[in-house]
């Protein structure tokens, strides 16, 4: 196992780098690392792409706050007592990307809902250059 905000690669390693819901279990306060990380290990003009679970999605705020937007072992939905869960919203991970010099390409909002339509997860799905 390793850890996100520390990757043991070099610099300019990588034409991509994909996220699939891993980010999202890092506290917010630990974003700007990790967004660092990808952006010091992509090759210029690389691309990363992100699907990180959103604001008011089913579960959101029922865990413990431990940091901004960030829950431990949230108490309802699929993501249940799964650890730290954070649920930016899309400015949050805006500012955080054009913080560390990333061009944004698009942000999307996915939605599945659940329970005959009553509860829904929602995911960022972002695409971004460096």
């Amino acid at each position: 196992m390793g850890d996100i905000r520390k990757l043991p690669y070099k610099k300019r390693f990588f034409d991509v780098v994909v996220d699939v819901v891993t980010i999202q279990h890092v506290p917010f306060s630990d974003h700007k690392k990790v967004y660092s990380e990808i952006f010091r290990v992509l090759k210029p003009k690389g691309y990363f792409w992100s699907l990180h679970i959103a604001n008011k999605s089913w579960g959101d705020r029922t865990g413990k706050l431990i940091d901004y937007k960030t829950f431990e072992n949230l108490s309802d939905g699929p993501l249940t007592d799964v650890g730290i869960t954070c649920l930016p919203t899309d400015k949050d991970l805006k500012e955080l990307l054009l913080k560390k010099k990333f061009k944004i390409q698009n942000i999307e909002k996915h939605i599945r809902t659940y329970e005959n339509q009553k509860k829904q997860l929602i995911h960022w799905i972002i695409v971004a250059k460096k």
